[in-house]
């Protein structure tokens, strides 16, 4: 038989009212906090699970969060997959239910997400044409929204990493071990994560003194391997000491660069930048220096700005909250050795 909340309160000795009150997160409304605790281990006990069904009927408040991203696309996944966790995880402490839907045709999607009477919507995605539309759908449909992995726009908040602070960090660290040349392997600028991590990098080298040489940077789409060629194999008094990327594939591109050309990180090159997660830093040839990407804080920030309208963050700009990252140094960087220590490049 299932447990009412009848029952509950008469074991308790208390309204049902106030059962209501404490299981259904409605703060504290009079109950006092012994009363509360004693509300929620007898719910604990007879195993209470509220029927979220009957109570969106009664309330007319359907208490699930809409998740949109576009699933199809694996690299966006790894990090999506992460952020889920972290919106869930705070869903369910909340009393919500999460409900996952495609961004590939938002029409279809909205359709869907109005015919379940779900009005909290989170978008995990970078593209910025993607924000927009959906942005569009959540203001004429009166939903709220909030981006997750996107800056604050078109009247919604956002959470994301600081890529900006990440990538400063990440040159600063290559700065302080005695590199003057530093390259810069980047994506289109058509994302604002990149256009940020750009701007880290060339404002790490200002703040330095450094040149910003055209011919240190490269931005396209991966693999770029014309664009990574040039930057690896520039004239002797052009060469970089040190590569700083937006993506541990680049990463990897230019380990293996190195490697074909009897070359070797860090003794020939220093390398570091993003990573997707840890343990890809971690279980490279060689243990990749990264900025730790957290993907869960996103997810947990994103959900308490849409359910509660407040997160763990403060904002940076109005309506964007920023996850800080953490650089962590391994063993893709070691201190400048000058240009005849290191071994010659093969062109």
């Amino acid at each position: 038989m299932a447990v009412t909340l009848k029952m509950i309160a008469e074991r308790a000795g208390v309204s049902v009212m106030a059962v209501s009150t404490v299981l259904n997160h409605r703060g504290n409304s009079g109950v006092s906090p012994a009363t509360r605790s004693r509300i929620e281990n007898i719910a604990r006990e007879l195993n209470y699970h509220p029927n979220l069904l009957a109570s969106s009927i009664r309330t007319g408040i359907v208490k699930t969060i809409a998740v949109i991203t576009n699933w199809s696309d694996y690299a966006a996944m790894r990090n999506a997959s992460e952020i889920l966790y972290g919106i869930q995880h705070t869903a369910a402490l909340e009393g919500y239910c999460v409900h996952l839907y495609g961004a590939e045709d938002l029409e279809k999607t909205f359709a869907g997400i109005a015919s379940q009477q779900i009005e909290r919507v989170i978008l995990i995605s970078v593209n910025e044409s993607v924000c927009r539309e959906t942005a569009a759908y959540c203001r004429k449909m009166s939903f709220s929204l909030v981006f997750a992995n996107s800056p604050a726009g078109f009247g919604f908040p956002g959470v994301l990493m600081d890529n900006f602070s990440a990538m400063y960090e990440t040159v600063s660290h290559l700065i302080r071990l005695g590199h003057r040349a530093i390259g810069l392997v980047c994506s289109p600028h058509a994302l604002y994560v990149n256009r940020e991590r750009h701007r880290g990098y060339e404002q790490a080298m200002r703040d330095a003194g450094l040149p910003v040489l055209p011919e240190w940077q490269t931005c396209g789409e991966y693999p770029n391997r014309e664009g990574l060629h040039t930057l690896l194999t520039l004239p002797e008094d052009k060469k970089v000491s040190a590569v700083a990327a937006v993506a541990s594939a680049w990463l990897c591109d230019i380990a293996r660069f190195l490697l074909r050309n009897g070359l070797s990180v860090p003794r020939d090159l220093s390398l570091a930048g993003f990573c997707e997660d840890s343990q890809t830093a971690a279980y490279s040839l060689v243990p990749f220096s990264h900025s730790e990407y957290r993907p869960v804080e996103i997810g947990v920030n994103a959900a308490s700005l849409l359910l509660n309208g407040k997160c763990a963050l403060e904002a940076d700009a109005p309506g964007t909250y920023l996850v800080k990252s953490v650089f962590v140094p391994m063993e893709s960087t070691a201190a400048y050795r000058g240009t005849k220590e290191r071994g010659a490049r093969k062109q």
